[in-house]
């Protein structure tokens, strides 16, 4: 003999509309994450490639100060406004690093600072040329030691600009640097500053 026993299931599951409803729900939800982690990488790349210009920019404008403030503006030789753009000026620090002077206190100037760009790059260099020298070197003499050699102080300079004050004797120094992100976004920036010399 059977008995059957009724039983009351309250048991419920999910209607498909509903399932349907969930999938869309976290469809947009990842989604939306999907384009803030986007968004966030970007920018991230963005300040990097800002970031890296503004210390080129900083790197370039102290070294150039260090070397400039122990000059004359007298030795100073600028072609900035010319091809290649570039500017010298002599210096009294020897190859040991000690700044050289004579009885009377005065520089003994023992080489050549050049900074330029050479036609065609982005790379700002700087140059040294020692020898016995006491005058500032002429524009085709600067010109010709622009020869691609020396030392990368950035490789995303792309405008190199001096103008001297004799009045105040110093000069006014204006840099500009550019680079492209991963996402080919370009950033440029421009930082100028004022450098004061020796007499």
């Amino acid at each position: 003999m059977f008995i059957f026993k009724k039983t009351n299931s309250n048991y419920s599951g999910m209607t498909l509309i509903e399932l349907l409803s969930s999938m869309i729900i976290l469809t947009i939800f990842a989604n939306a994450l999907f384009w803030i982690l986007v968004s966030a990488k970007k920018n991230w790349q963005e300040s990097e490639t800002r970031l890296t210009n503004l210390q080129n920019l900083q790197i370039a404008s102290w070294k150039m100060a260090l070397d400039l403030r122990d000059s004359r503006i007298a030795t100073l030789t600028d072609n900035t406004g010319g091809s290649p753009a570039a500017f010298s000026f002599l210096s009294a620090y020897n190859i040991s690093g000690s700044f050289i002077t004579d009885g009377d206190g005065n520089p003994t100037w023992q080489k050549y600072i050049i900074y330029y760009i050479p036609s065609g790059t982005t790379k700002l260099l700087r140059k040294e040329v020692y020898g016995s020298f006491t005058s500032a070197l002429t524009i085709s003499a600067l010109i010709a030691y622009c020869d691609g050699q020396g030392s990368i102080i950035s490789a995303f300079m792309t405008s190199l600009l001096i103008t001297p004050d004799l009045s105040s004797k110093s000069v006014a120094l204006s840099l500009s640097a550019q680079n492209t992100n991963n996402q080919g976004k370009i950033d440029q920036q421009t930082l100028n500053t004022t450098i004061y010399m020796r007499n």
